[in-house]
């Protein structure tokens, strides 16, 4: 069965208060796994990039710890960021050595 076809089904059905209850209970536990699996698909040390906000482009970094739902990035432009693992990208040493950083020219930025 695909996920669409799960939510229709739930449209579709007359449902419970507790029933409802319980349908949201096994989605979050399910959300919670494969963001956990996200989290540890990447390991501390490893070379990352992710698109900054606004202006400031895209942002390279390495891991230094793995956090329950986040990941936090030593950047390149010397800040610290809590980053969601699906918006990383896994680089190369080679492709984060040529990445700017601050002495560099990179754009610093801090996240409001």
């Amino acid at each position: 069965m695909t996920g669409t076809e799960i939510i229709e089904a739930i449209m579709e059905a007359t449902l419970s208060t507790d029933e409802i209850r319980a349908i949201w209970d096994v989605l979050k536990a399910k959300s919670d796994s494969v963001r956990s699996a996200a989290v540890h698909k990447f390991r501390v040390g490893t070379c990352v990039m992710f698109a900054g906000r606004g202006q400031a482009g895209m942002v390279f970094g390495v891991i230094q710890k793995r956090n329950r739902k986040t990941l936090t990035v030593a950047a390149k432009n010397g800040k610290i960021y809590r980053v969601s693992p699906s918006l990383l990208t896994e680089v190369t040493a080679e492709q984060y050595d040529d990445a700017p950083g601050v002495d560099d020219g990179a754009i610093a930025f801090r996240w409001r």
